[in-house]
């Protein structure tokens, strides 16, 4: 009897509001849309309180999915990635003569591949990043060895960007090599925080640290065992800063590089147990959703691996998930190769 009469006042309590009474409501819960009777203007009030607090929860990143009819694809790009695009262990594409270029952006392939690789594929790579760290005193260089036309400009806030997330991600998946990558890093908090908190010596201003990028690098850190824990005013002003370069995506093309290193970091910030709250997540995926960039899509829920990696040709792009393709086409030139860093990050973070 008592089973029946609940079942009896759910219904009713359904019938009066017109929504079922344990529908949850999230930070994307559009309440006018669910309660849009003029008479269910207390519903909505509620569902607006709701609303508010659950925008304040953590996010988070979308579950793996079963992506194993791609392993033998996902096998092939490993092997040609460690047999034709290394340079002293460091990541490059090749032009139509076989020769390395793009050789400033090699930092941030290296970091993807330390990140995306089996421990043991990855394991060359690792030794070469931290062989480099060491014989720089603790400083991260874009390529090794550092050609004379990058003098004043040896690395940069993106590059940077690579390293933290190859040494975040690998840490997290390959126990044997978190002790070497805790010693490189402790080596190069030290390089840096002596150089007045500069990536590098010198006057350039892409050495420096802004608050937002500040927090995930002090996150970083203490995720490798250095220093302290960020504070909460740290991470709000890392999602602010997601926030300003989201918002311009779809009038500057420019915005779309940018866009994808905040994707990398908020990857970081809920893997090191510091996530953006949800109300930050909602706004960015707003911003960004259908302007074209695969991997920022996964991060927003948008069930498109499978559809990705199968449609996937080499070759095409230097890097997929930094391209908008609304209004960017491919930037690969005939004959040149490129690592195929795009597909090993889509199959790797959307697969678990």
């Amino acid at each position: 009897m008592r089973s029946n009469s609940l079942i009896t006042m759910v219904m009713s309590l359904m019938l009066v509001t017109g929504e079922a009474v344990l529908a949850t409501t999230t930070c994307y819960t559009n309440c006018e849309d669910r309660f849009p009777k003029w008479y269910q203007l207390p519903d909505r009030k509620r569902c607006d309180a709701e609303k508010d607090w659950a925008c304040l929860n953590d996010s988070g990143i979308p579950e793996g999915t079963n992506l194993s009819e791609f392993d033998g694809r996902e096998r092939e790009l490993q092997s040609r990635l460690t047999s034709r695009f290394l340079e002293n262990g460091y990541v490059v594409s090749r032009d139509d003569r076989g020769n390395s270029e793009h050789e400033g952006d090699s930092l941030i392939w290296t970091g993807l591949a330390l990140a995306v690789l089996p421990c043991d594929v990855g394991q060359p790579i690792e030794n070469a990043v931290i062989r480099s760290v060491r014989s720089h005193d603790g400083a991260f260089v874009r390529i090794e060895p550092l050609p004379s036309s990058m003098e004043g400009n040896e690395t940069s806030r993106d590059a940077e960007t690579g390293a933290m997330f190859g040494f975040t991600m690998r840490a997290l998946r390959c126990p044997a090599s978190r002790p070497a990558l805790q010693s490189a890093w402790d080596l190069h908090h030290d390089f840096v925080t002596s150089h007045g908190d500069k990536l590098y010596q010198g006057s350039n201003l892409n050495f420096q640290m802004n608050p937002g990028f500040r927090f995930i690098w002090d996150l970083t850190s203490n995720g490798m065992g250095v220093g302290s824990k960020p504070s909460k005013l740290s991470l709000a002003a890392f999602e602010a800063a997601m926030i300003i370069s989201s918002k311009s995506i779809r009038s500057q093309k420019s915005a779309c590089y940018p866009t994808h290193l905040s994707t990398l970091m908020a990857i970081v910030a809920t893997k090191l147990g510091m996530p953006i709250n949800e109300l930050t997540k909602r706004e960015f995926c707003h911003d960004t959703r259908g302007v074209g960039l695969p991997l920022t899509d996964w991060y927003c829920g948008a069930d498109n691996a499978k559809d990705y990696l199968g449609s996937y040709q080499r070759n095409q792009y230097e890097y997929r998930h930094q391209r908008c393709s609304d209004w960017e086409s491919p930037d690969v030139d005939p004959g040149h190769e490129t690592p195929g860093l795009d597909f090993l990050m889509m199959k790797s973070l959307a697969g678990g």
